[in-house]
């Protein structure tokens, strides 16, 4: 039984139509991963990094639109801001950081 939940995970997770897709910096360093659906849409997570390696931005897109959380990162890796995105477009309440982590404002956007 558990041979059989096994090959049935691993069968799952092979026929997966998201692919991840990267780019990078000349240098080689990573500079962008996301997940694309097979019509080549972005469907899933999306990482944008700093030459340096530290996480730049963060989010998920949905059918190559972003409702959801956007998190962005300063290059010692402290958050610089966050907020929600409907379509794309900053709604709701952002906060924004000093390069320390300490909140600086909040900004409500109405979208």
């Amino acid at each position: 039984m558990k041979k059989i939940l096994l090959s049935l995970l691993i069968l799952i997770i092979s026929c997966s139509k998201d692919n991840v897709k990267k780019e990078f910096y000349p240098n080689g360093s990573l500079k962008l991963e996301f997940t694309v659906d097979d019509q080549s849409s972005q469907n899933g997570f999306y990482r944008e990094y700093y030459e340096n390696g530290e996480l730049k931005t963060k989010t998920n897109f949905l059918e190559g639109i972003i409702n959801d959380t956007l998190y962005s990162y300063y290059k010692n890796g402290n958050i610089k801001e966050k907020g929600i995105l409907i379509v794309n477009k900053k709604n709701g309440w952002w906060k924004y950081y000093d390069t320390k982590g300490k909140l600086n404002k909040k900004i409500e956007h109405i979208f």
